[in-house]
């Protein structure tokens, strides 16, 4: 499920809605529990979802929480095994634009994007060419936290990429980060998305040895 920090500051003026009117139904038509705690309920709800329009990192992190593990927002990504992911990827452009060459619609970057609400988010690209010391991408998904349109191309130094992966007949190439994430789920007992799991066993440059 894909919620937007806008979204997450409308359900919860809904939830504060919802709390407000059991409060003026009354107990005999609401619950069991007496009115005022209804009330209580949907005044913390509104206080929650005012902080939340004031503050657009609170709105955000709502936002993660409400979503699914399909987002990839409950990775932290200042984790050690994030971090050496992201150390193997740019240790490897010289690779990864070999593949390019060979494959010029089939290498994706991860790359750190800047949302126009000031959020960061972690997303993956397509990429298209080079140019100098950059890379000339194409987003593959909309970040969740951006309101205005995407640019249709963004262009990222090498040496900031987080990752890079192609995917072959033969196995995986790149992908450090997503062996992180599924090392990460694992060692938490969380769910991964269905097309990460399905990469089980076909990485041919493994992360840990």
């Amino acid at each position: 499920m894909r919620v937007t920090p806008r979204q997450s500051i409308v359900l919860m003026w809904a939830i504060a809605g919802l709390f407000a009117l059991f409060a003026a139904l009354g107990t005999r038509a609401a619950a069991p529990w007496p009115a005022w705690l209804f009330g209580a309920l949907s005044a913390l709800s509104a206080g929650l979802a005012l902080a939340m329009w004031r503050n657009p990192q609170l709105a955000s992190e709502a936002a993660a929480a409400f979503a699914t593990p399909e987002e990839g927002q409950w990775v932290d990504p200042e984790d050690p095994l994030l971090l050496e992911a992201r150390a193997r990827a740019r240790q490897s452009v010289e690779r990864m634009l070999a593949l390019h060459s060979r494959h010029p619609d089939k290498v994706l970057v991860k790359l750190a994007f800047k949302t126009d609400n000031g959020e960061v988010e972690r997303v993956w690209a397509e990429l298209g060419g080079v140019q100098g010391n950059q890379l000339r991408v194409r987003l593959v998904s909309r970040p969740l936290a951006q309101d205005g349109p995407v640019p249709d191309e963004l262009r990222v130094p090498m040496e900031e990429i987080d990752d890079w992966v192609l995917q072959e007949d033969a196995g995986v190439h790149g992908a450090w980060s997503v062996q992180a994430e599924l090392a990460i789920a694992q060692r938490s007992r969380r769910p991964v998305p269905a097309h990460v799991a399905e990469m089980r066993g076909r990485f041919l440059d493994p992360l840990e040895p």
